[in-house]
């Protein structure tokens, strides 16, 4: 990624709440080229960033902490009025991968 994660952390130190917050922060991150790759990427191709920016989201927006407000909103998206789901960090990353995706196929 063009810029440094922990550089542009240091500037954003409160962890994103939402699904939302979280692709902002990714819209602000992620240089031209980087979300054109995303955006033209099919839906079902979209796993194939797990290595990356994939993990880079599980880690640095704090996905591993049980009381995360971003876990819970990525709880809520994949399972929304459902009073009790846990969901695994790996997949929050993916929930807020697919927002990202939507927001930038919206953008076109």
């Amino acid at each position: 990624m063009s810029k440094n994660w922990s550089t542009f952390l240091q500037d954003n130190s409160r962890y994103p709440e939402t699904v939302a917050e979280a692709v902002d922060r990714l819209m602000e991150l992620l240089n031209g080229e980087e979300k054109s790759a995303i955006a033209v990427m099919p839906a079902e191709n979209l796993f194939e960033l797990h290595f990356t920016i994939r993990i880079a989201i599980r880690n640095a927006f704090g996905l591993h902490d049980d009381v995360s407000k971003l876990l819970d909103s990525c709880n809520q998206t994949l399972h929304p009025g459902a009073l009790y789901c846990s969901v695994h960090p790996d997949d929050a990353s993916e929930v807020i991968i697919g927002e990202l995706w939507r927001r930038l196929q919206d953008d076109d």
